[in-house]
């Protein structure tokens, strides 16, 4: 049963606006249709709020399983995250780079090198200025490198990783 008989849409407006909505006719053509139909204009224009009010209940119906399913999401994401990282654990008791597995590899991968800063203690000649000012972490790394001392940077290695390869 359709959500328009909940509303005791006329058999002809209702098959009509059933066949638009199958068919994917446009706002106008459906408009320009329900005028040729028999009966009182009011009758036309409540039976077709009703039919937005419909699309709109959908809508909003269909925006709340999103945030819920965005959340079960996350908990997947955060499941499979642990997951690996007891992996990662297992290798790194067994001092072993990788294992090979059935269904895949798994392997440690080395951590990236990233440049972290306190925007506070940076000094001008790190930043450079466009429309907005922006920091050259690029100019600070070559220099952390180079043994010069940077006050409010430094360089941190991020944590092993594990690689995935699924056969």
């Amino acid at each position: 049963m359709s959500k328009e008989s909940i509303y005791s849409i006329t058999n002809e407006i209702q098959e009509f606006l059933l066949n638009a909505e199958k068919e994917g006719w446009d706002d106008q053509t459906i408009a320009d249709t329900l005028m040729g139909l028999e009966g009182p204009l009011e009758d036309k224009v409540d039976n077709y709020l009703k039919i937005i009010a419909n699309k709109e209940a959908t809508e909003s119906a269909l925006k709340e399983e999103s945030k819920t399913l965005n959340e079960r999401s996350k908990v997947f994401g955060n499941e499979s995250k642990r997951m690996k990282g007891v992996l990662l654990e297992m290798l790194n008791k067994l001092d072993k780079q990788n294992i090979k597995a059935p269904h895949g590899t798994i392997a440690k991968l080395k951590g990236r090198e990233s440049v972290k800063v306190d925007n506070d203690k940076i000094d001008d000649k790190y930043w450079t200025y466009d429309t907005v000012k922006t920091l050259n972490k690029q100019q600070i790394k070559a220099d952390l490198e180079n043994d010069i001392k940077v006050e409010g940077a430094w360089i941190e290695t991020s944590p092993e990783s594990l690689s995935i390869r699924r056969k």
